[in-house]
């Protein structure tokens, strides 16, 4: 009967408030703070989820952009084999001035052009055999694992602060009933 009712009580996530002592829950609540052992299996838990993160990443999509431009005087237009205008390219054009006579009346103004390119790329992993889709499910799997040790881990302390509180308190309350029985010796 007692080991049934020992299993209720552990049953519950905060089990040790069902004994309704201020003391051992201070105890707990300072042993749940202060215990390497809780803050490692956090970080064990924290590591192992930001794993799975990163794996889930091998196989979804990614998108990049790019976005350059330039601005340079008209006259630079040489479409890259050094030629500043259509003349140096086809001379004597019927109908078209020549540049010498447009850059005698605009010699002070500067035209500008400017020119920008924008790119989207798109990538879509091609995972034929499924191993990285089985590694991020792994490392998921790993990260749930993790937890529950954390939880372990946690479960472990409790019950063994609780455990030795108890030892203590027993403890003192055998040493209160032997000194009964020696006063009561000493008495007869």
């Amino acid at each position: 009967m007692m080991y049934f009712m020992i299993q209720s009580v552990f049953a519950g996530e905060f089990w040790w408030t069902e004994f309704k002592d201020p003391e051992l829950s201070a105890l707990v609540e300072q042993g749940l703070k202060s215990a390497p052992d809780i803050a490692l299996a956090q970080a064990r838990v924290l590591q192992s989820q930001s794993t799975a993160r990163q794996l889930k990443q091998g196989y979804l999509p990614m998108i990049s952009s790019t976005w350059s431009s330039n601005t340079q005087p008209q006259d630079a237009l040489g479409f890259g084999f050094g030629f500043s205008s259509i003349e140096d390219l086809l001379p004597d054009i019927p109908g078209i001035e020549s540049t010498e006579d447009i850059e005698e009346e605009e010699d002070d103004k500067t035209e500008l052009f400017t020119s920008a390119t924008l790119a989207l790329r798109v990538d879509v992993p091609l995972d034929v055999w499924g191993q990285s889709i089985s590694t991020a499910q792994a490392a998921q799997l790993e990260a749930l694992s993790a937890q529950q040790q954390s939880q372990g881990v946690k479960s472990l302390l409790i019950q063994n602060i609780a455990l030795t509180y108890w030892d203590v308190a027993l403890f003192e309350e055998s040493a209160a009933l032997l000194q009964d029985q020696v006063d009561a010796a000493e008495s007869l």
